[in-house]
């Protein structure tokens, strides 16, 4: 059996190696000015426990840095990926790949990763001898991370103390348990919007600790595999770089105190293998261009993403969207995806359908009142026909 660092080290060089496969127009450059552009890196990954093989496939890969602006969703129709980080396309990814194993799935054949039950239609779930991980090149943005921002910025003039009647601070000031950014850092324990930086343009986009933190509870997979699968599916390890105890004790208060009494513990673990397009120095810029890559069962698909759609098809904001602009993994896709496994759903739009989850919805619900008592913000409606 393999101790967390070396399971941790084995994940991060697997990642890490895909990664150095990707085209060029996925990575980050040198821009002409000589400025180093830097990205996060995130993957998930299979562990195969099978008779202590400890095979390590990896399912999914994104990288991204980038938000979309709130207001890009009212012509998206499911077309625009709004929330671009790494580990956000990565869990994206991961439920386009298994809605690909699902549509593939042959009952005369089997599965090595999924098996199905015996209802009509059928239902699935991941075989035992699976565990899920998530690999992420540094902490993820908002509560996670939020106090070594505040070591950083501590004795930085540039950044006044804001006291928590300061309204600039929060999207609604009647909801204060919902902040802007990075704002108001001393703060713990609330709901952090996209991007980090005040003088961006609002997303609404909730930070990548909140969003990894509520599918501790509801589990990674999306609506539409909510409905195909047994039981919900959750990460067992998420591995990042450089962790110490000081950091671990942090991501314990911010992933399990938090949402206690949560069933499904995610186990911390660090790795020594750094990421080479990491943030080096302060004048490297984070790259405008994200990516993703699917490992589906016989075959591999990557995309460049740039503003929320494929590389080279974006038109700005007073035009409706370019056809075939969109990613694999946005929702326009996954739902035409889910409709092939699911014809009976053809007539439905994919809000309807996911207003139909009545016990995923209030579940959901239940989260966010405990993570906002104050309420929730959410963002543009999104949907697709």
């Amino acid at each position: 059996m393999l101790s967390e660092d070396e399971l941790g080290d084995r994940i991060s060089t697997r990642v890490i190696n895909e990664y150095s496969k990707l085209k060029p127009i996925c990575r980050p450059v040198t821009r002409p000015t000589g400025v180093k552009e830097w990205t996060v890196l995130a993957g998930i990954v299979a562990i195969n426990r099978k008779n202590d093989t400890n095979n390590i496939d990896v399912l999914s890969m994104a990288t991204g840095v980038k938000a979309m602006p709130d207001s890009e969703l009212r012509r998206s129709g499911g077309k625009i990926l709004h929330d671009c980080h790494a580990e956000i396309l990565a869990l994206r990814g991961l439920n386009t790949v298994l809605l690909n194993h699902i549509k593939e799935y042959n009952p005369a054949n089997g599965s090595d990763f999924i098996q199905s039950n015996d209802e009509t239609p059928p239902r699935f779930k991941l075989k035992d001898n699976w565990e899920l991980a998530l690999y992420i090149s540094k902490l993820p943005c908002g509560d996670a991370s939020i106090d070594f921002l505040n070591d950083n910025c501590k004795n930085d003039h540039d950044f006044p103390k804001i006291e928590d009647d300061d309204e600039f601070q929060y999207v609604n000031s009647s909801v204060k348990t919902i902040l802007r950014g990075n704002l108001n850092f001393n703060r713990k324990n609330v709901v952090r919007t996209k991007p980090g930086r005040y003088d961006s343009n609002i997303t609404l986009s909730k930070s990548c600790s909140d969003k990894l933190l509520m599918k501790r509870l509801s589990s990674i997979l999306n609506a539409l595999n909510y409905e195909l699968f047994v039981q919900p599916v959750f990460l067992k390890y998420v591995v990042i770089p450089g962790l110490e105890n000081e950091v671990k004790h942090v991501l314990k208060q911010s992933f399990h105190d938090r949402l206690p009494n949560a069933n499904h513990e995610t186990i911390f673990m660090s790795c020594n293998t750094s990421f080479y397009d990491d943030k080096a120095g302060e004048e490297d810029v984070p790259s405008l261009m994200c990516s993703i890559k699917l490992f589906m069962n016989d075959h591999t698909n990557e995309e460049a993403i740039l503003n929320g759609v494929k590389n080279g098809f974006y038109t700005k904001s007073s035009k409706p969207l370019r056809k075939h602009c969109q990613s694999l993994v946005s929702r326009f896709a996954q739902w035409e995806l889910f409709k092939q496994i699911r014809p009976e759903y053809e007539g439905m739009s994919y809000l309807q359908f996911k207003s139909s989850q009545k016990r995923r919805t209030r579940l959901i619900i239940a989260i966010k009142d405990i993570l906002s008592p104050d309420g929730w913000i959410p963002t543009k409606i999104d949907d697709v026909q």
